[in-house]
């Protein structure tokens, strides 16, 4: 009887491949409906899905002014979730700086020992987040009474706000797969980019 002594050195590659494959068949089905989910808000808003190899999802763009709004997914790992973000690049002679995030036990910690939290005087939102910026005034310019309300309605989806230097990044820590939770997403990064690039 004659044993054959390959099949052991190529079980481990046949594994590997196998898996390989899975993995990319589940990442490509992933791809199709947050492609197919960006298509439908693409349609609503004069914009477009762009898929580059180099990218982990597609990208939803969305022309605006002389820049681009991208929405993107990241993917997430064993200490991270996956998280949709909204990019804007912008140029203006201000140095903008803006933190807005949902408060939380530390943030509430680090308010009782003297963390700077700036108040715009509006209960509810000052109550959910803890909002951080250089100027104050400008900080209360940005966030206008229809800016203030959109962000609301991302609180529950744990929404984080970042404007430094001449990038906005409003990020979730979940991929948005329902249409109405990412049209209320891009509806609030659009109109910080709008009430931002109108500040100038």
């Amino acid at each position: 009887m004659q044993i054959n002594l390959t099949l052991p050195l190529v079980l481990p590659f046949i594994f590997i491949a196998v898996i390989s494959v899975f993995i990319f068949s589940m990442t490509k089905l992933g791809s199709k409906k947050t492609r197919e989910i960006f298509q439908r808000q693409a349609e609503k808003r004069g914009g477009y899905v762009e898929e580059k190899f180099y990218h982990f999802s597609p990208r939803l763009v969305i022309p605006y002014i002389d820049q681009k709004i991208i929405v993107y997914s990241t993917p997430g790992s064993r200490n991270s979730p996956p998280y949709t973000h909204l990019r804007y690049r912008f140029s203006s002679i201000r140095n903008i700086n803006l933190t807005v995030y949902k408060e939380g036990f530390f943030s509430k910690l680090g308010k009782t020992f003297g963390m700077q939290d700036i108040i715009v005087d509006d209960p509810e939102f000052d109550e959910i987040f803890i909002i951080q910026g250089r100027d104050e005034i400008l900080v209360r310019d940005i966030l206008s009474l229809s800016v203030k309300e959109k962000l609301l309605i991302l609180s529950r989806l744990n929404m984080r706000l970042k404007i430094n230097r001449s990038i906005i990044l409003l990020s979730v820590p979940s991929k948005l797969k329902i249409d109405n939770d990412l049209g209320q997403f891009i509806e609030a990064g659009v109109a910080v980019v709008q009430k931002v690039t109108q500040i100038g």
